[in-house]
Formats: structure tokens, sequence, C-alpha cells
């Protein structure tokens, strides 16, 4: 019998409307991992790690071959959205940012916990963003344009 098999993982980072420390209260933000991981589990992409931190959120999944990426956003983002509406006080004017940072992970080296902020109830200054892409990436941009135009495979630079 034929069968098909995907083992794609999705590193999704999207953050609340005008990076808003929206989500401070602790219990607000384990509450919110949990019911997303029970969302990604119906829609069967089963959540590896999630963290939210004040004013952004992080869903480390693996991609069903039966779900696309936009979807997988889509109702990450509804759900998500949803349950903070019914869960939190004061948050009728609630939203998430419109776009959205995402990465296809080849592997994971270490817990998926381990991947994410140290410390979450922090927020990430935009100033900071060219500190943390640097870690996101696995090679310096030139190596990166130098693989692509050699036309090698990029995996081969997060080996």
């Amino acid at each position: 019998m034929p069968q098909s098999l995907a083992n794609v993982l999705v590193h999704v980072i999207y953050s609340t409307k005008n990076r808003e420390p929206f989500l401070r209260d602790v219990g607000l933000r384990r509450g919110l991992e949990g019911y997303l991981a029970g969302t990604l589990e119906g829609i069967e992409c089963p959540a590896l790690g999630l963290r939210a931190v004040a004013d952004h959120m992080h869903a480390l999944c693996r991609l069903s071959r039966t779900v696309s990426l936009a979807k997988l956003v889509e109702t990450i983002k509804t759900e998500s959205s949803k349950w903070i509406k019914r869960h939190s006080r004061g948050s009728a004017g609630f939203q998430w940012q419109s776009g959205i940072r995402g990465f296809f992970r080849e592997r994971i080296e270490r817990e998926p916990s381990a991947t994410v902020h140290r410390d979450p109830g922090r927020t990430s200054p935009r100033e900071d963003v060219p500190r943390r892409t640097a870690r996101v990436l696995p090679a310096s941009p030139d190596r990166i344009r130098r693989t692509l135009r050699l036309g090698l495979n990029p995996a081969a630079l997060w080996a």
C-alpha cells in the first residue's frame, strides 16, 4: 500500500499589534500555550515547542502533509485571538500583527523549549532584531549567497 511521509518542521513567530506587551500575565501565556497545543494537534500539526512572551509568540511544530503553511498560520492566529478574547479582561482591542516570520527547520539539536526565550516575560525591542536574527541564520549572508550562486543545496548550511 502506498504511503506519504513528511517531516517538515516550521518555526512561526508572530507579534501583537504594534508590539504591545499585551501578554504580560504568566497564567494567560501558559493557558494560551496549552490551548494552542491542542489546536495544533487537532489539525495534525503537533506542537514541538510553544512559547508566548509579553509581545509575541513562538510556535515550533511539525507541518502536516495535508495542511498548507498559510492554513497553519491562519489557524494559529485565529484560534489564539479567540482564546485571548475569551480569557482576558480588556482584550476587546487585542490583535496580532498582520505579518509573520517563519523558518523551516531541518532538525532540532536540543530540546524545543530551549530554542526560544529563556526569559519568557521580557519583551524584545526592535533594536534587538539584528542580534536575534544572527542567532537564527546558520551562516553569514555572504556564505548563503555564495551557496545559492553555486547551485548548492542550501540545507547544507544547517549541517
